[in-house]
C-alpha cells in the first residue's frame, strides 16, 4: 500500500507550477521527482508512463546543464526500453549516458552502465562483444 501511495504522489510531481520549474535550485528537484516518478511507473508496471516521465526529466537536467543527473535519466530510460524488449534502443541510451559521463568522474555510474550494455549484448544473442 505504501508503494502505491507513494506511487500516486510521485505521478503527480510534474504538475509543479511553471513558475517554480525554471527556479534555481527547483529545477533540479523538479526533475530528480519527474525521475523518481517514471522509475516508480516502471515499477507499478507501466512501461509507457514511466518512459514520458523520465523524458521529461531528461528535458529539465538538459535545460538545467546537469550532464550526470541527464546520464542517470538515460540510464533508466535504457532499462525501460530493455525491459520492453527493446535492445538496440536501450544499447544507445547507454552509450549516449556513458560518453555524457566522460570527465564526470562517476566511477559507480560507469560500471552500471558497462553491466547493462554487457547484459543487453547477452541478451541479443552477442556474448563476444559483451566481453570487453
Amino acid at each position: 500500500m505504501a508503494l502505491q501511495q507513494a506511487t500516486a504522489w510521485l505521478r503527480e510531481a510534474d504538475l509543479q507550477p511553471p513558475e517554480i520549474k525554471r527556479e534555481t535550485p527547483w529545477i533540479a528537484a523538479h526533475g530528480q521527482l519527474l525521475a523518481a516518478a517514471g522509475t516508480a511507473a516502471m515499477w507499478d508496471g507501466d512501461p509507457d508512463k514511466a518512459e514520458i516521465l523520465l523524458q521529461r526529466a531528461l528535458a529539465v537536467h538538459q535545460e538545467a546543464g546537469d550532464a550526470l543527473a541527464a546520464a542517470e535519466v538515460l540510464t533508466a530510460l535504457g532499462s525501460v526500453r530493455f525491459e520492453t524488449g527493446r535492445f538496440d534502443p536501450a544499447e544507445a541510451l547507454w552509450l549516449q549516458a556513458l560518453d555524457r559521463i566522460g570527465g564526470l568522474g562517476s566511477i559507480e555510474l560507469a560500471g552500471r552502465l558497462q553491466a547493462a550494455l554487457g547484459a543487453c549484448l547477452l541478451r541479443q544473442g552477442r556474448p563476444w562483444p559483451a566481453l570487453r
